[in-house]
C-alpha cells in the first residue's frame, strides 16, 4: 500500500522535532520493535511508524492513524502492540479526525485498563497520548509549531 501525504508528512516532522530536541539516541523510522514469547524465545515484530529512545533506553512510539482507522481491528492491535513492546514509556497516536481522536483516547483507557486487570503493573504500562491534527493542518505550513506545542507539553 503506498503511503499518503498525510503519513509521510507527519512522520517527517515528527522525526525532525525528535531529532532537533537532543532526547534521543536512536530515532527509527519504520523498524520493527521485538515482542519476545517468554515462553518460547520466538520473536514477533510490531512496525511502529517512528520510535525513539531515551538515553536513559525507554521508548517513544508514534503512530499515525489514517487509512487503517476504517478498521476497527487494526487500531486496536496498534494499541495492544504499542501497549506490549517493551521499556515503553509513552505512545503518542495521531489521527486526522475528531472522533478518531476520541475513539483512540477511549480505546486505549479500556485496553490499558483491562491489562493493569490482568495483572500487568500500573508502572508497566505507558502513558497514552492521542492528538488530532487535520489533513489541512498537516499540509500547512505551522505543522512543526503545532507539533512542536504537543512534544513540550507531554515531554517529548
Amino acid at each position: 500500500m503506498t503511503e499518503n501525504f498525510y503519513h509521510r508528512r507527519m512522520k517527517a516532522v515528527i522525526q525532525q522535532i525528535c531529532e532537533a530536541s537532543g532526547k534521543y539516541k536512536r530515532i527509527k523510522r519504520e523498524k520493527k520493535i521485538w515482542l519476545t514469547d517468554q515462553n518460547t524465545g520466538e520473536n514477533h515484530g510490531y512496525l511502529p511508524e517512528l520510535h525513539c529512545e531515551t538515553k536513559s533506553g525507554k521508548l517513544i512510539i508514534f503512530e499515525v492513524l489514517d487509512d487503517q482507522l476504517g478498521d476497527l481491528n487494526l487500531v486496536v492491535a496498534d494499541i495492544i502492540l504499542s501497549f506490549l513492546a517493551p521499556n515503553v514509556q509513552k505512545v503518542i497516536f495521531v489521527a486526522p479526525l475528531k472522533e478518531d481522536d476520541d475513539l483512540v483516547w477511549r480505546l486505549g483507557r479500556v485496553i490499558g485498563g483491562r491489562l493493569l486487570e490482568k495483572g500487568l503493573k500500573k508502572n508497566e504500562l505507558p502513558e497514552l497520548f492521542t492528538y488530532k491534527i487535520s489533513r489541512t493542518e498537516a499540509r500547512g505550513s505551522n505543522l512543526k509549531s503545532i507539533l512542536e506545542k504537543y512534544a513540550k507539553k507531554d515531554g517529548w
